[in-house]
């Protein structure tokens, strides 16, 4: 009888400090990582906590979210932290909001990441006009270096930049006012990738 007392009041301990675990976050280190059109989500379960499958939970504005990806199984581990990603391979354009439910347990936070979709001509310009600051997003998911070349009307070179990013950041003040044309293209094999018209205010 004292045994069985012992156990059960070494079993309550066990629960309260796994009850009282739970109820912070377990969720650690949760980061968004954009790879061109896709998003990698990567998270840890904190040690000391396990739980019943993860769902990851996505969203279009912050507040209504819907089940993306379940990961089935026993998570987390007693012992030691353990980290799960996700790739989210058809974010849509614009702001996609993220969040990770461990089982029954707490929601982690909400993270948010922008995905810029390039329109049907490849490019897109943003603002346009130009006033200020400004990006033209071209489609480059294997980061190859590419140059832009910007002209007057007249076919004039005003101005060239190399980029191996997915954008080329311009500043209005670099640049004459008014109709601009531009072309982009891969510097080594000098491959033409888009093409388009700027406006500068």
């Amino acid at each position: 009888m004292q045994l069985f007392r012992k156990y059960f009041i070494w079993s309550v301990l066990l629960f309260q400090v796994g009850f009282s675990s739970a109820q912070g976050e377990i969720v650690a280190n949760f980061r968004l990582t954009s790879f061109g059109n896709e998003v990698l989500l990567s998270w840890d379960i904190t040690s000391g906590n396990t739980c019943d499958g993860i769902s990851v939970l996505k969203s279009s504005d912050g507040i209504n979210f819907q089940l993306t990806h379940f990961i089935s199984g026993i998570c987390g581990s007693i012992l030691e932290p353990i980290p799960y990603t996700y790739l989210d391979e058809n974010p849509e354009s614009g702001w996609n909001f993220y969040k990770i439910q461990p089982g029954f347990f707490d929601e982690s936070k909400i993270l948010s990441i922008e995905i810029i979709g390039v329109e049907k001509n490849g490019h897109l310009i943003r603002p346009q006009p130009l006033v200020d600051q400004g990006r033209i997003y071209f489609n480059n998911n294997t980061n190859k270096e590419h140059t832009i070349a910007i002209y007057t009307a007249a076919g004039n070179l005003v101005f060239k930049k190399l980029t191996t990013l997915n954008f080329f950041q311009l500043t209005a003040n670099q640049l004459p006012k008014g109709h601009l044309f531009f072309a982009i293209y891969s510097t080594n094999e000098g491959l033409y990738n888009t093409a388009g018209k700027l406006i500068v205010l």
